[in-house]
């Protein structure tokens, strides 16, 4: 099947390189199949970094061999002792030499345009940081799940300050966001990663997709072109986050250790917004005022999933 920009990308954009980072540990079967789809990408000037985070299964090592020997645009690393998961995500990023980067989670998949459409949203508009598209949520079982629209606040670029676009990313933060395809720069301050720079050995989300958005605009796309495998109790809870409702029963804090592990949770994701935050040249009130957001947004959040409803939500965004 031919996609629509073929032609164009063939006389004008193949000199642009795109870099794929894949931390990867001990999941050959599902990064065989994330392997194939960013080669099948319509955009065919990329490099795929591969990671391996020291996996003691050796089927990985055997999928990486058999990978590289058929596209020599695949760069395989294998660590000798496991890094852990965020420095592995760091490690992808800095090996990567393109001037667009993007993560894939090894046991994801994407639609064989999805790199070439956010290319050229990134290079219609150079406002643009970051662009991505819809995710569909699929159980290990192979189940596509019901689609919600989580990008829908992102539709289109907010056109305004870097504060309003802080503000907008607090109240309508997503983790898919992160396997967008950024502008490299975008994630960089003073030559280090941001999501590094924090100090932070976590894989929240929220200090990059804070840093991302004060540097520029931030589109989704309508379409489902990322994949995202996902148990039904996450699919479930992701469904009650857009609607309200009654949480579903699996999502309940039916104990004082889930009260606990929650509460210690939206603490430190409260910890983390903090540390990203005092990195960006923000004026004191703005950064206080932000803080303040953070804080009810979380709290209310907390109380939500307590109280075990929410009240209804029209839309997603707004």
């Amino acid at each position: 099947m031919t996609m629509v920009g073929d032609a164009r990308q063939d006389a004008v954009a193949q000199d642009t390189l795109v870099s794929i980072g894949v931390p990867t540990f001990n999941r050959p079967r599902s990064l065989a199949r994330t392997l194939k789809s960013l080669l099948d990408q319509s955009w065919k000037n990329i490099e795929i970094i591969v990671s391996d985070n020291a996996s003691p299964d050796p089927a990985v090592e055997q999928v990486m061999r058999e990978f590289c020997e058929k596209d020599s645009r695949i760069r395989y690393f294998r660590q000798a002792d496991n890094i852990g998961a965020s420095k592995n995500f760091f490690f992808v990023v800095k090996q990567s030499r393109a001037p667009f980067f993007m993560w894939a989670a090894d046991d994801d998949y994407i639609e064989p345009w999805f790199v070439e459409r956010a290319v050229q949203r990134l290079r219609q508009d150079p406002a643009l940081v970051l662009a991505s598209s819809e995710a569909q949520y699929v159980t290990p079982e192979g189940e596509l799940l019901e689609f919600l629209p989580e990008g829908e606040a992102f539709r289109r670029p907010l056109a305004k300050g870097p504060v309003d676009r802080l503000r907008h990313m607090l109240k309508y933060n997503f983790g898919n966001l992160v396997y967008g395809l950024f502008r490299k720069e975008a994630l960089i301050q003073d030559g280090e990663i941001f999501w590094e720079k924090t100090g932070l050995l976590s894989l929240n989300e929220i200090p990059i997709l804070l840093y991302v958005a004060y540097r520029g605009e931030i589109l989704v796309m309508p379409e489902v072109g990322l994949y995202k495998q996902a148990p039904a109790q996450v699919h479930a809870q992701v469904k009650w986050e857009l609607r309200g409702g009654r949480l579903p029963a699996p999502c309940r804090l039916s104990s004082w250790g889930a009260i606990k592990g929650t509460w210690r949770y939206h603490s430190q994701a409260l910890n983390h917004i903090d540390s990203a935050l005092a990195l960006l040249p923000l004026p004191d009130r703005e950064r206080t005022d932000l803080q303040a957001v953070a804080r009810s947004g979380l709290l209310r959040h907390f109380l939500y999933l307590l109280l075990g409803y929410k009240p209804r939500v029209r839309h997603a965004g707004g």
